[in-house]
């Protein structure tokens, strides 16, 4: 099974080890065995049955692992299609997030997208609609004494 990765092989293994249960359990029925193998090979049968719940165990959380993938926004969805966006109370935004929608108002816009595994960076030629509007609102206030 060369190319077969861990997990793939589980079934398998549980295979092997409930036929080993078997054999071993036929060996106990043989009346001229000592009672001292018949010990040992009842420790081995239990070590076996411990080996086959501890794989069922492995393949059970295998099936049920938690798994994220990246979901793109809305905001990067209206990007790449053209549609109009508008972002209101732009100056509540930190600083990190101006930094990165900054780059969409220059004359060959860019968008990186980082937080997906592949990393990807948008450009006018690549992924950024040519009729994308972004507008900007900004509400100051300011107290006066």
């Amino acid at each position: 099974m060369i190319g077969t990765s861990r997990y793939e092989i589980i079934p398998y293994e549980i295979e092997a080890l409930d036929e080993t249960i078997k054999l071993l359990t036929t060996l106990t029925k043989i009346s001229q065995m000592s009672n001292e193998i018949k010990v040992l090979i009842s420790c081995y049968v239990r070590q076996a049955d411990y080996y086959v719940s501890k794989l069922q165990h492995t393949r059970l959380n295998i099936k049920q692992e938690i798994g994220f993938i990246f979901v793109e926004s809305e905001f990067v969805q209206a990007i790449r299609e053209g549609w109009w966006v508008l972002l209101d109370n732009i100056n509540s935004a930190p600083a990190e997030v101006l930094e990165r929608l900054n780059s969409l108002t220059e004359d060959n816009p860019i968008l990186s997208l980082y937080e997906n595994s592949n990393g990807q960076i948008l450009t006018q030629s690549n992924g950024i609609h040519s009729n994308k509007s972004l507008f900007v609102g900004s509400f100051s206030f300011v107290i006066s004494h």
